[in-house]
């Protein structure tokens, strides 16, 4: 019985033993989010946890305090188990770079690459190109904090201006153009499209029309009636040469004005348009399209650019100093104005032909109020080439020294891309 009873008691004590060393403990979490990482790590260690950590970033923390764990709060586990702390660590600090002035692409790009992001990105009124950082913030050389975004302004171009066209009709063309300035607008121009017998100077309609909102750098144009007293009638000069047409033109006090070729199966040779065609004031200019080349009869009279006359045509030798004659060498008004140009003593077949474009004198108020382009072409014997290419302000007055090669040497001249006069010097 002794022996039974220790047997018994034997077998009690291994199986406490047992129990003792298969259970597991199990713990709950405690929450140790918003905690100094050091007092968490202790509540955890406290709990037979151990602890894990990777850095985060909330800006609006502390760096140091616990941001997250895992498992979560409450969770249970077994005593040994390894929780993740996620902690708050100092930002690393990017310099903010130099943004304006580069395209807003290019600005963004270079955002992106330091690993931060671009915010507002607001576009505003700057005399720089559309497109174009004018402004950044935070500004050049600033601390960039991870998850701050960079604000950017972008240039859409100047800013448009709009105003409301003023009825003028029926106020003297003076008096309406002082109205319009007044009110913003700098390119008014003024047309003489009527006569009037009892009323002349007065504004009888005007493009754009009155009440319309429109750009302050828009032209307005007025059209007004001439007194009956003060014009001169347009001769008709539909199929006439060039030069028989600048003689009917003088023949009415007038003058010849840009000359414009155009190739017109459809039409005869000579003059086909004028402007104006009707009445103007004595001595303007008369703008003249031709159909045909120039050369042959379409020389002008008095020009040192002159074409040589048909072999049919009167010609004289010399100039008439009482009055412009055929080959005369004074140039038009209105013409652009060069010379046969200088000798060429060495016999190279060179020579230098002064030019010079004055839109003073060419009877074209628009190219004394807005820029424009002039190109100058010669053809020669060296080919075909331009001597001028360029954007002209308003008014300007441009000059130049021309070398050609050969005498039979072609100048032409072209504004806006348009074909304007051509001669030979």
């Amino acid at each position: 019985m002794l022996v039974v009873a220790c047997l018994v008691g034997l077998a009690g004590l291994a199986t406490w033993l047992a129990r003792d060393y298969f259970t597991v403990g199990v713990v709950a979490l405690p929450d140790v989010v918003g905690l100094p990482f050091e007092n968490a790590q202790r509540v955890l260690r406290s709990s037979d946890l151990d602890v894990n950590t990777y850095n985060d970033n909330v800006p609006t923390l502390d760096p140091g305090l616990v941001t997250s764990q895992s498992p979560g709060p409450g969770t249970v586990v077994r005593r040994g188990r390894t929780v993740d702390l996620g902690v708050n660590a100092p930002p690393e600090v990017a310099r903010v770079p130099t943004l304006v002035g580069l395209d807003v692409g290019e600005a963004e790009q270079i955002v992106r690459d330091l690993g931060r992001a671009v915010g507002l990105v607001a576009f505003v009124a700057s005399e720089r190109a559309p497109g174009v950082v004018v402004s950044q913030s935070p500004s050049a050389g600033s601390a960039l904090q991870i998850g701050q975004p960079l604000a950017l302004e972008v240039s859409r171009g100047p800013e448009v201006r709009l105003a409301t066209v003023p009825d003028v009709r029926g106020l003297d063309v003076d008096a309406a153009r002082r109205r319009l300035e007044a009110e913003g607008f700098g390119r008014v121009e003024a047309i003489a499209t009527d006569i009037s017998f009892d009323a002349p100077g007065r504004v009888e309609a005007q493009r754009p029309s009155p009440g319309v909102e429109v750009p302050v750098s828009a032209a307005v144009t007025l059209e007004y009636a001439l007194s009956s007293g003060a014009v001169v009638a347009v001769p008709d000069l539909a199929g006439r040469s060039l030069w028989r047409a600048q003689l009917a033109l003088r023949a009415r006090g007038l003058r010849v004005g840009p000359v414009t070729y155009v190739q017109r199966d459809d039409a005869p040779s000579g003059v086909v348009a004028t402007n104006p065609w009707t009445f103007t004031v004595p001595g303007a200019p008369i703008a003249l399209t031709i159909n045909g080349q120039p050369g042959g009869a379409n020389f002008l009279l008095d020009a040192p650019d002159a074409f040589d006359p048909p072999a049919d045509e009167p010609t004289t030798t010399a100039p008439d100093r009482d009055g412009p004659s055929e080959g005369a060498a004074s140039p038009a008004p209105g013409t652009p104005r060069s010379s046969p140009g200088t000798a060429d003593p060495l016999g190279t077949g060179q020579r230098i032909v002064p030019f010079s474009f004055d839109p003073a004198t060419l009877g074209m108020p628009n190219l004394l109020t807005r820029p424009y382009r002039l190109e100058l072409l010669v053809r020669d014997d060296d080919g075909e080439r331009k001597v001028i290419d360029r954007e002209v302000a308003a008014g300007e007055r441009v000059s130049a020294s021309v070398r050609v090669t050969g005498d039979d040497v072609l100048l032409q001249t072209f504004i806006d891309g348009a074909p304007f006069q051509a001669w030979r010097p």
